[in-house]
């Protein structure tokens, strides 16, 4: 078992089995192609993800937003150093970040954003009814809300959705209720171990 004094920096993992590169045409909201019906999302690095391309890796879903004060750097901060503590066992997975406000958050935003953590973690935008339809797919939610000032906050689900590599959901872990990132590196280790049989 790997103990808590293993900290070792993340393998960052090639997604390249998965994805298809798509190039950005320049402009600030790309159309995402469909593929046979499924949803698919852009990733930071400008490649089309849907759910049948990530089939045969486990993977952990977090739904946020760049301009969430705390709750969303908290849980990425968390999921960042438990990746570390993991070490080469993080290239087994995938995490992904998905955005709950792509109205703001751009494709470059999110890539600012998530390169400030793991390098590991992968930014998900689309447009707003695909996004929808892709967070509801999960059984996640959003409410947005407009504040006095004129600016918005988005209530959404801040459960890390944990998948297998059947693109099944397995568990819904709620991160603030864990003791630490070591706790949390348990339960993603676990869900490496149980693809590995």
């Amino acid at each position: 078992m790997r103990t808590r004094s293993s900290i070792a920096a993340a393998v960052a993992f090639s997604l390249s089995a998965m994805l298809t590169l798509w190039l950005l045409p320049g402009r600030s909201g790309p159309d995402l192609p469909t593929h046979s019906g499924e949803i698919s999302l852009l990733s930071h690095t400008g490649a089309v993800v849907t759910k049948d391309r990530v089939l045969g890796h486990p993977y952990v879903l977090h739904f946020g937003y760049t301009h969430c004060p705390d709750i969303c750097p908290t849980v990425l901060a968390k999921l960042s150093l438990a990746l570390h503590i993991m070490g080469p066992d993080a290239s087994k997975m995938s995490v992904f970040f998905v955005t709950v406000d792509p109205e703001r958050d751009r494709p470059s935003d999110i890539a600012r954003y998530v390169e400030a953590f793991h390098s590991s973690i992968v930014g998900l935008w689309a447009p707003r009814m695909t996004m929808q339809a892709f967070i509801r797919s999960f059984g996640a939610h959003t409410k947005r809300t407009v504040l006095s000032d004129g600016s918005s906050t988005i209530e959404h689900t801040t459960d890390l959705i944990f998948v297998d590599a059947q693109g099944k959901v397995v568990a819904k872990l709620d991160p603030f209720r864990l003791s630490d990132a070591y706790e949390l590196t348990e339960r993603l280790l676990d869900l490496v171990g149980a693809e590995q049989g």
